[in-house]
Order: C-alpha cells, then structure tokens, then sequence
C-alpha cells in the first residue's frame, strides 16, 4: 500500500546544505552589484568620502529622505541576497518562515518608494512656481 504526501512545500525538507543550481543567488549578486555600481557616483560614493549626496547636485533639498529612501531599498538588496541565499544553500524551510516579513517589508518598500516621489514631485513643483 502506498502512501501519499500532503505536505507544503518545504515542509518535511532538510536542510540540505547543497544546491544544484547557483541562477537565482547568481542574479541576486549581479543586481546588487548593478545597484551599489549605478548609485556609486550619486550616493554611495559621496556618502563614503564624507560628503552629503545633496552636495552632487542630483538630490538636491532631500538629504534625509534620500538616506531613508536609501537605506529601506539596500534592506531589500540585502533581503533578495538573503532569500536567495537560502535557497541556494537548500535552506527552505528557513526561507519560507522568513517570507512573510519579508513581504511586510516589501510593503514597506513600497509606500517609501512612494513618499520619496511624491515628496520630491513636490518639491520640484514648488520651485517651478
């Protein structure tokens, strides 16, 4: 007699430690390359040799809410690396406890994301007047 399983995905898994396939983790690495790479003469670059970003006359009249907007976005960099990392190393029951903060703070993301453009449509809207 056979028997079948009715368990999530995840459930019941082991951590293996091994994963056949580097794609996912892969990309997660590339994209935060990509990202530091991209911000590096805007941000990331000033912020290291002591100056403001504003002071690049890209951001300006926006330090804090740059650094906010920052810093929530190279959390979710991290979380992606994270994530993936998990799954790479065949961590899924980890991986999936975690998700469901991890997509709290992808709401996050989002309503920050959305106050940054809002606020710095605004600011561009004033000047204008």
């Amino acid at each position: 007699m056979s028997s079948t399983s009715t368990a999530r995905p995840g459930e019941g898994e082991e951590d293996t430690g091994s994963s056949p396939d580097l794609f996912f983790f892969g990309i997660a690495l590339l994209f935060t390359g990509v990202v530091f790479v991209g911000f590096w003469p805007t941000y990331f670059g000033p912020l290291l040799l002591g100056h403001e970003p504003a002071d690049t006359g890209v951001l300006d009249g926006l330090s804090w809410q740059i650094h906010l907007h920052a810093a929530v976005f190279v959390g979710w960099t991290v979380l992606l690396l994270i994530q993936s990392g998990l799954i790479d190393r065949g961590k899924v029951q980890t991986h999936m406890k975690i998700g469901p903060y991890v997509a709290i703070y992808g709401a996050f993301v989002l309503v920050v994301g959305l106050f940054i453009d809002e606020y710095h449509n605004g600011e561009s809207a004033s000047e204008q007047a």
